[in-house]
């Protein structure tokens, strides 16, 4: 969580400051000044008294930002810190001075004031912040007001709009067969490259309601819930939309049946990979990998059907296959047991990977898509593909 940020100048004198959570004592901020005031190298993070300082040096400038949290905010915060300077940069003209900056407080404080929020630094796109802002930095930075989301430059190349669906499928299948979890996430990614400001009516066919949906901020709140909608499209590439579903096939696209025999001085196993045979196209990438639990020595494997491989620092068997054919490829095994209580202790989970080309597991289609723009040879295009997710089959 974002305190405070302090900006200071060369000279270690603090010339601006913003507070989000409490009042903070500038009196603590002395033995960070007082390594600038010398001119010594500082470091990114610095901690002083129980507080977290995170130092970012921007010409002759210095922000400092006073921090609670984990480490994974204090990366969220240190990144935003980066990001903000470099905008107040962007924005001052004659160069970031102490001078300045004091010639463009009302500047600087709006960006302060909005770019964060209750002491929670946002990571937003810069030009919906300048966007915020008055009418001449719309000209100088390029920024249309009604859709901070476009640029305003010319494109490069000729125009061309594509669209790519990409699913991951989450399913869990225990020992008997049975599916306990079988989710679909989605994403509609989009790249854009057309000048002007595009309209585009997009139609989805969805077999079943989504579980949860989100648009980019380029769609309309009030047609989140219709099958149709329409927009002016950010530039180059985004995700428009993200989305859970339920499946809409009654079949995983592919199936493993493992199995393990255990006695008190091997194992033998056997995996068989099947593939749903209503696809359209052959499932490629595909890797199986487990972990063999401590106690089981390095294991013999033959298959016909791709390579295999045991990494012993992580103890894994993976078996890799560029595309799935008709015939069910089976990875047999066998490895000796050193320590059989040891060897039984963990439960044995089959990950899989894949790529399903052409193929969406919830049914997703995109019915039809337009477009209203001036552009001349303009090249579309729609892709599907579902990949695999947490995809993961038990084996006791």
């Amino acid at each position: 969580m974002l305190r405070s940020i302090f900006i200071a100048n060369k000279n270690g004198e603090v010339i601006a400051e913003k507070n989000y959570i409490g009042i903070f004592d500038r009196h603590d901020l002395e033995p960070i000044l007082k390594v600038i005031q010398l001119n010594n190298k500082i470091p990114p993070l610095f901690e002083s008294f129980g507080t977290t300082f995170l130092i970012h040096n921007e010409g002759d400038i210095y922000f400092i930002a006073v921090c609670d949290g984990n480490e994974s905010i204090l990366t969220f915060t240190s990144q935003f810190i980066v990001n903000t300077a470099k905008l107040i940069s962007s924005l001052i003209k004659g160069g970031l001075t102490g001078e300045t900056i004091k010639t463009e407080y009302p500047m600087l404080y709006k960006v302060l004031d909005q770019a964060v929020d209750e002491g929670y630094p946002f990571l937003d796109e810069p030009s919906c912040l300048i966007a915020s802002f008055s009418g001449v930095l719309d000209t100088t930075m390029s920024v249309d007001r009604r859709f901070p989301w476009r640029g305003t430059t010319k494109t490069r190349g000729n125009p061309e709009f594509m669209i790519s669906v990409v699913e991951y499928i989450d399913a869990h299948i225990s020992c008997d067969g049975k599916i306990n979890l079988n989710v679909v996430r989605g994403n509609v990614n989009v790249f854009c490259r057309i000048d002007g400001d595009p309209l585009v009516g997009i139609s989805f066919f969805v077999p079943k309601k989504f579980v949860e949906v989100s648009y980019h901020r380029c769609v309309d709140a009030k047609q989140h819930l219709a099958r149709r909608i329409q927009f002016v499209p950010s530039d180059g590439s985004f995700c428009l939309m993200k989305y859970v579903a339920e499946p809409s096939a009654s079949q995983l696209p592919l199936f493993i049946t493992p199995k393990f025999s255990w006695s008190s001085v091997s194992v033998v196993f056997e995996i068989i990979l099947r593939s749903d045979q209503n696809l359209t196209q052959k499932l490629t990438n595909i890797q199986i990998s487990f972990d063999l639990p401590e106690g089981i020595s390095m294991p013999s494997m033959a298959s016909i059907v791709g390579t295999t491989d045991f990494i012993h620092s992580t103890r894994t068997v993976v078996w890799k296959i560029d595309s799935l054919g008709n015939t069910p490829p089976i990875l047999n095994g066998s490895a000796s047991i050193t320590n059989l209580t040891t060897a039984r202790s963990k439960s044995i989970f089959i990950h899989a990977q894949f790529v399903a080309p052409n193929y969406t597991y919830s049914g997703l289609k995109v019915d039809n898509f337009d477009i209203e723009t001036n552009a001349k040879n303009l090249t579309k295009g729609i892709k599907y593909s579902t990949k695999s997710g947490v995809y993961d089959f038990n084996t006791v």
